[in-house]
């Protein structure tokens, strides 16, 4: 690591932590739930299906909203899956069918059709549930803080664009891969507002009447945040 990328680095912890300060002494509005694997491999951005069954069970007296709506009204929660693991559409998709919960997929398009992701058979299918919002997490799954403006750009509006022919519906929302302040950039978040409704980060506070609303924050699941929600 250069000196230079070490301060950058640096910088962005900062502004998470920052953030996750103010954001203590403001209105909550939603708590956006950021997941990726449900079943899988063990890792960080892995929980076990039955632990997923567990947090659903757990929300089934909160208010749910949908992906496109965590700026609106009272505090509230939302479900936002990244990647698409394969393991979503066995595993979480028909959890999330049978309780009636909303969630929303970011769908980046260099991994699907790959392995351990979906196919895009099963994205549209994923896609006709009324529960289910359809976002952009990019096309190839990179560090946007690397991406000169032009290069940015396409990959807002290519993966947006291929995204609706994909599903038919309409793609308002973006997810940044690697969504620190660090691996996004600072100078490259505000361009997601010109082709999406709402952008969404990896700071973990809830979104509040303060956060921009071109990188929302966004809360990781692990094993241990589901054991202490539980036991609220």
């Amino acid at each position: 690591m250069t000196a230079v990328e070490f301060l950058q680095r640096g910088a962005g912890r900062a502004v998470h932590e920052i953030t996750a300060i103010v954001s203590s002494f403001r209105q909550r509005k939603t708590s956006v739930l950021m997941l990726h694997s449900i079943g899988g491999t063990e890792g960080e951005f892995n929980i076990s299906t039955a632990s997923f069954a567990r947090l659903v069970s757990c929300l089934a007296d909160k208010n749910i909203v949908r992906g496109e709506e965590v700026t609106d009204g009272e505090e509230s929660f939302a479900i936002t899956f990244d990647d698409v693991c394969g393991n979503f559409y066995t595993n979480a998709f028909p959890i999330l069918q049978t309780a009636g919960i909303p969630f929303t997929i970011f769908v980046s398009l260099s991994l699907l059709d790959t392995p351990g992701f979906i196919s895009t058979r099963m994205l549209r299918e994923i896609s006709e549930s009324s529960l289910c919002t359809v976002g952009s997490h990019g096309i190839n799954h990179c560090f946007f803080r690397h991406l000169d403006k032009e290069i940015m750009r396409a990959e807002l509006y290519d993966s947006r664009e291929r995204l609706k022919h994909i599903t038919g519906k309409k793609i308002e929302l973006f997810a940044f891969p690697y969504g620190s302040v660090y691996q996004c950039g600072f100078r490259h978040k505000k361009l997601v507002n010109e082709y999406y409704r709402l952008g969404f980060g990896t700071i973990p506070t809830p979104v509040t009447d303060i956060s921009p609303r071109y990188f929302l924050p966004r809360i990781n699941v692990t094993e241990k945040f589901i054991r202490e929600f539980c036991q609220q």
